[in-house]
């Protein structure tokens, strides 16, 4: 009787956890790709509500978080404009089935460029393995380029994806890992994502030419959490100065504070202005 006991036991487990499994599809059968905050990440620190106050107050703490995740802001942009485009757009459209594979493919269009996106979505297991190969019209030497790959679990709360940089040598693209994210979503007000920065060399616009990545290693996380002072946080790692940023704020009052090295160096208050001390 015990061991039926278990049995049954193990049995309505397998079947909760397979009709959680389910949510990765939609009710018409459909795989889901992963939401957009699995993929972009949110940079807008100062908002243009901000503007005003930045303009007439000492915000020398806000100002130095600001400037924090500016640098982040450049290195991101430089390296997910295409794929970002392609991934937001993926999610608008339609895939189609063929075999053990789901078909996204479409065109997407950056600045006055077109690409043709192709993202493929295959489930193994508990997990979906995906890949985004890119062509840019009228470029012969971009075509099919895997500018990313990813997994993700099928329950869609958690994956990582890894984009390539395309690299020119010998007058051929090759795929050159650029950035890793790590990711999970348990909620709208819980999730977190991460780049890693794993460029082993940057083109250096003064000499011309590649130099090795100094901050190859650091990286920037953004997350949500359930704290009544500070809703929002994000972390920044600065391989090639061996520094720690915390950046911690609530998204309503716009309080907030900044931490380097475990060390609290400032607050600031609702208008962004320094606080004397931080409560």
């Amino acid at each position: 009787m015990k061991l039926l006991k278990t049995y049954i036991i193990v049995c309505l487990t397998t079947l909760y956890l397979f009709s959680m499994s389910g949510c990765k599809k939609t009710e018409d059968g459909t795989l889901q790709i992963p939401s957009e905050n699995s993929f972009i990440m949110d940079l807008g620190f100062t908002d243009s509500n901000q503007k005003s106050a930045l303009e007439t107050n000492t915000v020398v703490y806000h100002s130095a978080a600001a400037s924090a995740i500016e640098i982040w802001t450049k290195i991101v942009s430089a390296q997910t404009v295409v794929p970002a485009a392609a991934f937001k757009e993926a999610l608008n459209q339609v895939p189609e089935r063929k075999d053990s594979l789901w078909v996204w493919q479409y065109n997407v269009t950056t600045g006055n460029d077109t690409y043709v996106a192709k993202l493929t979505g295959q489930v193994i297991k508990d997990s979906v393995q995906w890949i985004m190969k890119i062509s840019k019209v009228g470029d012969s030497n971009l075509s099919n380029f895997v500018w990313f790959t990813g997994m993700s679990h099928v329950s869609r709360l958690g994956g990582y994806w890894l984009l390539n940089y395309p690299k020119v040598v010998n007058a051929t693209i090759v795929n050159v890992p650029a950035l890793s994210i790590k990711w999970s979503i348990t909620g709208d007000k819980v999730r977190a994502l991460q780049y890693t920065y794993i460029l082993e060399q940057v083109w250096d616009t003064n000499q011309l030419k590649y130099v090795d990545n100094l901050n190859k290693g650091g990286y920037i996380k953004f997350g949500l959490q359930i704290d009544p002072k500070y809703d929002a946080y994000y972390t920044i790692y600065s391989k090639q100065e061996s520094k720690l940023w915390q950046i911690l704020w609530n998204r309503t009052t716009k309080e907030g504070r900044i931490n380097l090295n475990d060390i609290t160096v400032g607050c600031w208050d609702t208008t962004l202005a320094d606080k004397a001390s931080c409560d």
